[in-house]
């Protein structure tokens, strides 16, 4: 994986974002929380030292996490995932994630994605 390779924290949160995406889509919802819950763990303290962008991308892993056990057979983490959505946007500081469309209106503040949602 390119976003591995790359060392960047940033990238590979991001790029597990979308993969678990579509391991979600294609019915692997709990490999996508396993995946989602691993990287966050691994990534979690040079995403926090990176500031409200290492934060703002930690914080997206959770709610897709959250989204694949609420569909798959591990429901039972439901509660503890959204816990740590709820602490990683607490620490982030804002309410919801700095990650929007870019449809020109503006989400949470903001008009445009910034590049490190990409």
């Amino acid at each position: 994986m390119a976003a591995e390779r790359s060392g960047d924290s940033m990238a590979m949160a991001g790029a597990t974002r979308h993969l678990c995406d579509a391991m979600f889509h294609r019915g692997d919802g709990a490999a996508a929380v396993d995946l989602a819950t691993a990287v966050a763990g691994r990534l979690e303290a040079d995403l926090v030292d990176r500031g409200e962008q290492g934060l703002s991308v930690l914080g997206m892993l959770y709610p897709k996490a959250t989204m694949a056990a609420a569909h798959a057979e591990t429901r039972a983490a439901v509660p503890d995932l959204l816990e740590a959505a709820e602490a990683s946007a607490e620490r982030l500081g804002a309410d919801g994630t700095r990650c929007g469309p870019p449809s020109g209106r503006p989400t949470y503040g903001f008009t445009a994605s910034p590049p490190w949602c990409a």
